[in-house]
């Protein structure tokens, strides 16, 4: 990088910062590009990053960072994801959608070999949200069982396995089968919740009426 002309043949920069008002930029400079005249780029994860830089953890993104990206291998590739990721997170309680925008960033930015505290940090925040969400979102959360905080599944076992039950009732038999006991827990939490006539329909279709 150079703050003033120093082209020479054979010594290549990535970056030269020329002032516009000299005319023999354009003529030495094919590709020159004038800063002044291009549009702001408008990101949000940009935008996370910025305001940090301006004024530090404000917004407690550094924290965030350190909480979550320990274990991810992307290095830098994995910056921006966990930007957009922090900005989501700001609004789960507000705004339940951003819980399966959140899960979709997890699956398609980072994958599921890595960011296991970030699927948990989505994972609590979705089971608060458990009856809003759509069933991605639902599915996200049964499989991450595993990662979620123990108070906070203990507090929302009830109300995951109704999401569940509403959504279609014959998936709680697997989760009492083979889920693990986390899976097991929640579906006898709901099973035990259930009227007599809701119990019937975990039978053939024809003996619920």
């Amino acid at each position: 990088m150079a703050v003033a002309d120093r082209s020479t043949e054979g010594n290549l920069f990535d970056l030269q910062i020329l002032p516009s008002a000299d005319r023999s930029v354009r003529a030495r400079f094919s590709n020159v590009i004038d800063a002044e005249a291009v549009e702001p780029l408008k990101s949000s994860w940009l935008d996370e990053a910025t305001d940090d830089l301006i004024t530090p953890d404000h917004t407690g993104l550094r924290v965030f960072l350190r909480r979550v990206g320990g274990d991810i291998k992307r290095g830098r590739e994995g910056f921006r994801p966990l930007c957009d990721l922090h900005r989501l997170s700001k609004t789960f309680n507000t705004r339940p959608e951003a819980i399966g925008e959140a899960v979709e960033l997890l699956e398609t930015e980072l994958g599921p070999m890595q960011a296991r505290a970030a699927h948990g940090l989505v994972a609590d925040a979705g089971l608060e949200q458990v009856a809003k969400f759509d069933n991605a979102s639902l599915d996200f959360v049964i499989e991450q069982l595993d990662l979620v905080n123990d108070g906070m599944l203990s507090g929302n076992a009830d109300s995951l396995g109704r999401a569940i039950w509403n959504r279609d009732p014959g998936r709680l038999i697997p989760l009492l089968e083979t889920g693990g006991p986390r899976r097991m827990m929640v579906a006898e939490r709901a099973l035990g919740l259930l009227r007599m006539d809701e119990l019937v329909c975990l039978f053939p279709a024809r003996l619920c009426t």
